[in-house]
C-alpha cells in the first residue's frame, strides 16, 4: 500500500470512528482531507493493487452506510421533535365517532394563583 492509500485508509478508519460516536462536527475537517487525499489518488490508481483498491471501497462503503443511518436517525429525532413541540402548543379532540372534532392551536398559558 502507497503512503497516501495508508493515509486515505487511516482517515478513513478515522471517519467511522467519528460518525459511531456521533461527533458530526468533526465531519467537515475529515471531508476536507479526505477528498484531497482521493484527488491524489486518483492519479496513481493504476499502481495499487485490486487488493488495496477493494479495501479502501469496503472502508469507503461502510462509512456510506453508517452516514445514511446517522441522516435517518437524526431525521427521526427532528420529527419526534417536533411531535412533542406539536403536542406542547395543541389540544386535539375527538368526537364520539374517534374522528377529529377541535384542535385549538393556541392556547396561552396558565397562571396558578396561591
Amino acid at each position: 500500500m502507497t503512503n497516501i492509500c495508508n493515509d486515505l485508509k487511516n482517515l478513513l478508519e478515522t471517519e467511522r470512528e467519528i460518525l459511531l460516536a456521533g461527533e458530526f462536527e468533526k465531519l467537515p475537517e475529515i471531508t476536507d482531507r479526505k477528498q484531497a487525499l482521493r484527488e491524489c489518488l486518483g492519479e496513481k490508481t493504476q499502481s495499487l493493487s485490486a487488493a488495496d483498491l477493494a479495501k479502501l471501497r469496503n472502508l469507503s462503503q461502510l462509512n456510506d452506510r453508517l452516514m445514511r443511518a446517522s441522516l435517518d436517525g437524526l431525521g427521526a429525532v427532528k420529527d419526534r421533535l417536533k411531535l412533542i413541540q406539536d403536542v406542547q402548543s395543541k389540544l386535539t379532540t375527538y368526537g364520539g365517532d374517534g374522528k377529529i372534532s377541535h384542535t385549538i392551536t393556541n392556547l396561552g398559558s396558565v397562571e396558578r394563583r396561591a
